[in-house]
């Protein structure tokens, strides 16, 4: 398997203890989040993506995106990949608690090679794993592969313009920090033109989290439902859409 994941997803142990850390408070909130991008660029383009069966997730970790969507999956079959062989495991024992999803197909697999036909699935929906790959545009032209003409794809960036990402940057130069949290991100446009060459057209997009990880944990927990809303409101206005932490798209398999 490429060896292109970092080492959270890659070490067993550690991507179980990145599964029970997203469990907090905190990390609901951003999931939360995540799941309101998921829709809104779904409902941007015409509420298509869920009616399609089977709906496949790449990188489906521990469940929690497919848990928090099961509404929205309680008429599709659920396929799941991921590449530890741990994270299945603790997936098949937390989507078993789902009424909707507890039937979900789950199989192990690289997204540079997945075990699935050419032209073979309409909808497929990968988050947190793009903006984890140096090579994005490979990963992406993979996904494409096991698309049917017009299937589309649901993933995220983290936007290079983002106040988090220059923060970043700006504090490695003068801390000379070699950790970069950040270190593959793009810009929307960038991201287009990636699609591009992997014959996909992005049809929408969602910028979202101005309130990031490390901004969130300052907000009490009583407090994270408003500012969650807050989030939601601002992320989206002119002024700051642009400079939000990462980018929803949803992009669709070119005819021919």
């Amino acid at each position: 398997m490429s060896y292109d994941y970092s080492q959270t997803y890659r070490k067993s142990k550690e991507a179980l203890n990145f599964h029970h850390y997203r469990m907090s408070p905190v990390h609901q909130a951003i999931l939360d989040q995540e799941v309101w991008a998921i829709l809104k660029v779904d409902e941007r383009t015409g509420r298509e993506f869920f009616m399609s069966a089977p709906i496949l997730e790449l990188g489906i970790g521990g469940g929690a995106i497919g848990n928090n969507l099961e509404v929205k999956l309680q008429n599709s079959n659920l396929i799941g990949v991921d590449v530890s062989r741990k994270m299945i495991e603790a997936c098949k024992t937390n989507l078993s608690h789902s009424s909707q999803v507890g039937g979900a197909s789950l199989i192990m697999g690289d997204i540079f090679r997945l075990p699935f036909r050419q032209s073979s699935l309409n909808s497929v929906i990968t988050i947190r794993l793009i903006p984890n790959l140096a090579k994005n545009g490979l990963a992406l032209k993979e996904v494409a592969r096991i698309l049917k003409p017009d299937g589309q794809v649901i993933f995220d960036i983290y936007n290079r313009m983002s106040v988090m990402s220059l923060l970043d940057s700006i504090l490695n130069l003068f801390l000379r920090r070699k950790l970069k949290p950040y270190k593959h991100t793009c810009s929307l446009n960038q991201m287009v033109k990636t699609c591009e060459s992997a014959e996909l057209q992005v049809n929408s997009h969602v910028e979202c989290l101005l309130l990031t990880e490390a901004l969130f944990k300052f907000v009490p927990d009583k407090l994270l439902r408003i500012a969650r809303v807050v989030d939601r409101i601002v992320s989206n206005l002119p002024l700051f859409s642009k400079i939000s932490t990462r980018v929803f798209i949803l992009a669709r398999k070119r005819r021919g």
